[in-house]
């Protein structure tokens, strides 16, 4: 997974001017980070899957480095006890891409789009924003038995709390997303909105069934 991660962030950075040779120790330091023992879910693998749907939305080159390099910082910082991981990615990100020597525009919205994470919320004209939140949610609509274990492996993130305050804040998460009038924004992901409901509403109360017409 990691050396399909590279070829994206040598793509991403050759596009926007860079020789990605100068970035390999930058490249190592991001990639050591995912590989905390405490990181169950939110992983290389995570990232991986991102990149690999990325290819559905058709974007100039120029944006596709942009959100190439948001996937790959957004949650190169992550610790479930705190409550300002985006926070940390993004000044960790802006750190490696000045490092770097990338435009002060370019490393601005790509800590932008890094924050946009904390909350999934977006305009609805902020086309990579959008884009970009699919991408990270675009887990909630998988299979059940890839659900079930994105379910579990979160759960496992969280091991420091017993069972009854990790499924309080567990649903309460959920409940947000279930409330919102759509978790997709994208034109893209438009199918997979009834797929997401499912999962999301058997994971919080698996004694329901739940229809969804659309």
């Amino acid at each position: 997974m990691e050396e399909q991660i590279q070829i994206y962030w040598n793509n991403a950075l050759t596009e926007l001017g860079l020789h990605p040779e100068k970035s390999k120790q930058c490249f190592e330091s991001v990639m050591s980070n995912y590989k905390g023992s405490n990181r169950h879910y939110h992983t290389l693998r995570h990232i991986g899957i991102m990149l690999g749907e990325l290819s559905q939305f058709r974007l100039a080159s120029h944006d596709e480095a942009i959100v190439v390099l948001s996937i790959i910082f957004h949650d190169v910082i992550y610790n479930p006890i705190l409550k300002n991981s985006e926070e940390k990615s993004a000044v960790f990100a802006t750190s490696i891409l000045q490092e770097l020597e990338l435009s002060k525009s370019i490393v601005n919205e790509i800590s932008r789009l890094i924050l946009l994470t904390k909350k999934h919320q977006c305009e609805t004209n902020d086309k990579l924003g959008n884009i970009l939140l699919d991408l990270d949610l675009s887990i909630l609509s998988a299979p059940p038995l890839l659900y079930k274990w994105y379910a579990n492996s979160i759960r496992k993130e969280y091991f420091m709390y017993p069972d009854f305050m990790y499924n309080t804040g567990r649903k309460k998460v959920i409940q947000n997303f279930l409330i919102r009038e759509r978790i997709f924004k994208t034109k893209e992901f438009q199918l997979a909105e009834k797929t997401a409901r499912m999962n999301l509403q058997n994971e919080a109360y698996p004694n329901h069934i739940a229809i969804w017409e659309f």
